[in-house]
């Protein structure tokens, strides 16, 4: 399952903490945006890992679920990189 974790973060250090999370599960697409290929109890272990980090009421976080057929339909204009399935990662 393909899954977009996008995020905003309020303070900085919560900020850096999220990022290096998401890093270790996926590839950044943009600043706050990542893209991770994975089983669906991996992304539900990573959204919980990023719940323990945030603080709801200040923090947003949001996981788009992206199925296959979907993932074949995306479109980037620019610079944009996304992770392709010969670079998939499995975690």
């Amino acid at each position: 399952m393909y899954a977009i974790v996008c995020y905003d973060i309020a303070d900085p250090k919560r900020l850096s903490a999220i990022a290096k999370i998401c890093e270790s599960y996926g590839v950044r697409l943009q600043k706050s945006c990542f893209q991770v290929h994975m089983e669906i109890d991996k992304i539900k272990e990573l959204l919980a890992t990023i719940k323990n980090e945030i603080k709801p009421k200040e923090d947003s976080i949001i996981c788009y679920y992206v199925c296959e057929d979907c993932y074949r339909k995306i479109e980037t204009i620019g610079i944009n990189s996304i992770l392709v399935k010969e670079d998939s990662i499995f975690l």
